[in-house]
């Protein structure tokens, strides 16, 4: 196939066969520039065997797109599709994981908060982001920071009142760039995987669009961090001081995990809390 490309366009080509089609055909794609010189390639991507390139024109003229398949076979049921397109801004949030393949789901406990890491993915732009959230569960609050042009993640902490009641609802995320000369809007794409194959592969699973959020029982505990009251030296290292107030009945030893970290900075994580102890 050929398409006419214009210097410093970047064109993104897709083919749709055995993911979408179902078709037997495991494709390989390559692109060639006007003097049939070789350009670009790829077979698998992401792990899936229908093929994707992106390049950028060095020349004006007739570019050439060639499918073949991997094994060098064909027929009347090796069907497929291939999509040519410009390249566009594009905004795709995430929550990270914490632990591997676990439920995507944040149960808020009652008077107290809930933290998780969300995640950005930039495509063809840069520059900081904010997040706004929609449809919350009664007595629920968020507290949000922005997303700094060089970085990919940052943590959002939820919040429930002491009397919030039982509730649950499925949010909606939506990230925005807060240049105003440049507005990219994005929303979440959330991958559950329900069943997992041999080597933890994702066989089946559903996608969608909205975090489900949740107010639970209160926690049998209050975490404090203590602030330091000064900065860390460059090649240093910092004690941090961690209390707990126990409710009344709760005498358990609690674990520590640090969500999250300032570029730069390690944590020795695993450490708790015994029993009987408070800091």
């Amino acid at each position: 196939f050929t398409i006419d490309c214009k210097k410093g366009q970047k064109i993104l080509v897709r083919a749709f066969a055995r993911n979408t089609l179902r078709s037997p055909l495991d494709s390989v794609l390559n692109v060639y520039g006007p003097k049939n010189n070789s350009i670009a390639g790829n077979d698998d991507f992401e792990g899936k065997p229908d093929s994707y390139v992106e390049f950028t024109a060095a020349e004006d003229g007739p570019h050439k797109i060639r499918i073949t398949d991997s094994l060098q076979r064909g027929g009347p049921a090796f069907a497929y599709r291939i999509e040519a397109s410009t390249a566009k801004a594009k905004l795709t949030l995430n929550r990270r994981e914490i632990d591997r393949d676990e439920a995507i789901a944040v149960p808020v406990p009652r008077g107290g908060s809930m933290a998780m890491m969300m995640t950005a993915k930039r495509e063809n732009f840069g520059g900081e982001l904010k997040f706004d959230f929609a449809d919350l569960p009664p007595g629920v609050t968020v507290t949000t920071y922005p997303m700094a042009a060089d970085r990919g993640e940052i943590p959002v902490i939820f919040n429930a009142a002491a009397d919030a009641p039982d509730a649950s609802s499925l949010v909606k995320v939506i990230g925005t760039t807060t240049d105003p000369n440049n507005p990219i809007t994005g929303g979440l794409a959330l991958r559950h995987q329900l069943i997992l194959g041999q080597n933890r592969v994702d066989m089946w699973g559903y996608d969608s669009q909205r975090l489900a959020l949740s107010v639970a029982d209160p926690a049998p505990f209050k975490v404090t961090l203590h602030q330091p009251g000064t900065p860390i030296v460059r090649n240093g290292s910092k004690d941090l001081k961690v209390t707990i107030e126990r409710n009344e009945g709760f005498d358990g030893e609690v674990s520590f995990t640090a969500l999250y970290m300032p570029p730069g900075i390690a944590v020795n994580n695993g450490r708790k809390i015994e029993k009987g102890q408070n800091e």
